[in-house]
């Protein structure tokens, strides 16, 4: 049979990490650690601090999510533990609704964005019918 000698999509990472040597690798994570510190840095400092915008879902979360914590805000703590919960779980929920791990033209993303965007015009909804209520 042709498929028996293919060869497997997914390959074994260990065979790779035991190729290389430990210095190279070990300047590769500090160098991470290092971009990850200094990415956090300026997310919570300038982005948080002066603009009161986020970088991006899960770290400016995390960040005013810290922030807040020490403040001894907790009910705005839950708020954006809560915000970065449901990033994860829409995360996971795509990934369980498109399946895989790499990007195919045939999957379905069109049912993953469909349901996105209903998300979002609900929580818009709730939103709007939140001000006002809040107005009245």
């Amino acid at each position: 049979m042709i498929g028996r000698n293919r060869r497997p999509t997914i390959i074994s990472p260990a065979g790779h990490i035991r190729s290389y040597s430990f210095r190279p690798f070990l300047a590769l994570i500090l160098a991470g650690c290092l971009l990850s510190f200094v990415a956090g840095y300026i997310n919570t400092i300038f982005l948080v601090g002066y603009f009161q915008a986020s970088l991006s879902a899960a770290t400016g979360s995390s960040s005013r999510m810290a922030i807040e914590l020490a403040k001894g805000n907790f009910g705005m703590t839950l708020h954006f533990f809560l915000l970065i919960f449901s990033f994860v779980l829409g995360s996971f929920i795509s990934a369980a609704l498109v399946g895989g791990s790499s990007f195919r033209i045939q999957r379905s993303y069109g049912l993953v964005l469909i349901l996105e965007s209903g998300a979002l015009s609900f929580g818009y909804l709730f939103e709007v019918s939140n001000k006002q209520n809040d107005t009245v």
